[in-house]
């Protein structure tokens, strides 16, 4: 009889061991929950990295080409405005020409 009277005491032990089981699983449950959220915005985070990265790169090649063409339509403006005529040279040198025939 004295094992009977024991039984509801280890019922009871047996539901608060359940009851702190229960409690693990579920903070086990949630602590999970929260690592895939922080890996998901490390994912997040690298993906907008890696395009950051390549839309600085292509603005700095497109800089780079612009800059160029510049420099290359500025050479031919220069060209084009610094290079007389041939007609204006042809008149020089026969003003030159006469120039010296004039010297005594």
């Amino acid at each position: 009889m004295s094992r009977a009277r024991n039984i509801p005491v280890d019922l009871h032990r047996v539901a608060q061991l359940a009851d702190t089981t229960a409690t693990v699983a579920e903070n086990a449950a949630v602590a999970a929950e929260k690592a895939q959220a922080a890996a998901d915005r490390a994912q997040e985070v690298s993906i907008q990295v890696t395009e950051g990265a390549r839309s600085h790169r292509k603005g700095l090649i497109l800089l780079l080409v612009l800059g160029i063409v510049g420099v290359v339509a500025l050479v031919v403006w220069k060209k084009s405005q610094g290079a007389p005529p041939e007609e204006e040279i042809a008149d020089l040198r026969l003003a030159a020409e006469e120039h010296v025939g004039s010297m005594p």
